[in-house]
């Protein structure tokens, strides 16, 4: 039953989205004062609505796996992080096009869209650091007593960090590395 009822309701639901951006785009009529860059709004809003709302069940839901160490805690948190990211990067890309013939700029730096943006930047790192940790084999490493600065210098070889170092220059590290044939 599943089988056929999950790939009927994505074909029913692409159709029902191209129909209504025929509707919008086609048989809406244009704004007086903005013309038919208003014809987007009917795109940004339910986007940045969807991306807002996915965040906060990445909150709730890290919370709770937090609170209750449920695997489907964090199984929803994820799935929520990738569609909140879908959804705000098309939110962002929207309001930028709307914004160009409405403001005269394709970005404005309020605090709004940079907290946005900097969500957009942010959700894709924190769902990929466990895979990172675990590929690099450094999950046993974790900070437990010390905080992550004592972590990253174990992790890196005891070295310290300071800007423009030549001991935290990525070949060096990589040199310093056991070799697949070592192991």
């Amino acid at each position: 039953m599943n089988r056929l009822l999950i790939p009927l309701l994505g074909s029913l639901s692409l159709l029902g989205l191209a129909a209504l951006g025929l509707l919008v785009f086609a048989f809406t009529p244009s704004d007086e004062y903005m013309g038919f860059s208003q014809k987007i709004m009917y795109i940004h809003v339910p986007s940045m609505w969807v991306a807002y709302l996915a965040f906060f069940i990445v909150f709730f839901c890290s919370i709770g796996y937090l609170w209750k160490r449920s695997d489907g805690f964090d199984r929803v948190a994820k799935c929520s992080a990738e569609i909140g990211v879908l959804f705000c990067g098309l939110g962002l890309l929207t309001g930028a096009i709307w914004g160009r013939p409405t403001w005269g700029t394709y970005w404005v730096w309020d605090a709004r869209l940079t907290t946005t943006l900097i969500l957009l930047l942010i959700m894709p790192f924190l769902w990929s650091i466990p895979i990172a940790l675990a590929t690099a084999e450094l999950t046993s490493m974790l900070p437990v007593d010390g905080g992550y600065y004592r972590w990253a210098r174990k992790a890196f070889g005891g070295r310290r960090f300071s800007v423009g170092s030549r001991a935290t220059n990525p070949s060096r590290i990589a040199k310093r590395s056991p070799s697949s044939s070592e192991r």
